[in-house]
């Protein structure tokens, strides 16, 4: 089986990385768009693409994260919806499985809640969709507030970067930028979007996921029309890396 190849193009000023295998006629395949969750990289998603054969491959890194360009400014949903589409729409990519986990569970459904013409089938991973308590936004931006002036200091950059590397995230996941992006994120809910999505939607949760628990998954299923909701059993929150056989079945199901 031929390994992905990374390459990069720019969208909206931003040079987004991405790996991608693109087998023989390409256009009469499936193609199977990845989106990472939040602190991650599209490199997650290998464990699950040495499985597919006979389809077309993306991984995207988001813009901060893994080898893409760090965004200059906070970021919203839509944007990062935005960078999605428009990568789908260079790379002139069609007949598209998008596959999103956790966060990039939130992008999917933004992207296929508006551009429903994009996306032939939705796959949903422990995925995020649904505002934060007021305990947790008042909580995200106490521990902002109280963290960003750590990271200022030239002296602290030695430090920053051992402490990222144990993190397994990038420099831009302490930045104020992202921060603010987060909690901007994270505060939107996304129940009125999955009201309209019409798109075959296959939901795929951890039984044991502690981050997004099931009763989630189990919600996004009762708003989404037509969907199919699997549960892997014994998986967590990365329940694709937990059991990738059961996944890759499930996805090649779809």
């Amino acid at each position: 089986m031929l390994p992905l190849s990374q390459k990069q193009i720019s969208i909206r000023g931003l040079l987004v990385n991405y790996y991608t295998r693109v087998g023989d006629n390409r256009q009469h395949k499936k193609t199977f768009i990845f989106l990472h969750g939040w602190r991650s990289s599209g490199t997650i998603w290998f464990a699950i693409t040495s499985k597919i054969t006979d389809a077309n491959l993306c991984c995207m890194d988001f813009p901060g994260f893994g080898r893409s360009t760090l965004p200059q400014g906070v970021m919203d949903l839509n944007e990062y919806a935005s960078i999605v589409r428009d990568f789908i729409s260079k790379l002139g990519l069609t007949n598209i499985t998008l596959v999103g986990h956790s966060f990039g569970g939130r992008v999917a459904i933004k992207l296929v809640s508006t551009n429903p013409e994009l996306v032939s089938r939705l796959v949903l991973v422990d995925s995020a969709g649904f505002a934060s308590s007021a305990s947790r936004k008042a909580a995200l931006g106490i521990v902002a507030r109280m963290v960003r002036p750590l990271f200022r200091p030239a002296f602290m950059h030695s430090l920053r970067r051992k402490i990222y590397t144990l993190m397994g995230t990038e420099d831009y996941v302490a930045t104020p930028e992202l921060k603010d992006t987060f909690v901007k994120v994270v505060n939107e809910d996304l129940s009125d979007a999955m009201r309209t999505i019409k798109t075959q939607t296959l939901i795929v949760w951890g039984g044991q996921d502690k981050e997004t628990p099931l009763a989630m998954g189990e919600k996004i299923h009762s708003l989404i029309p037509h969907s199919r909701l699997e549960v892997i059993k014994n998986a967590g929150h990365f329940s694709f890396l937990d059991n990738p056989s059961a996944f890759t079945n499930l996805l090649n199901n779809v």
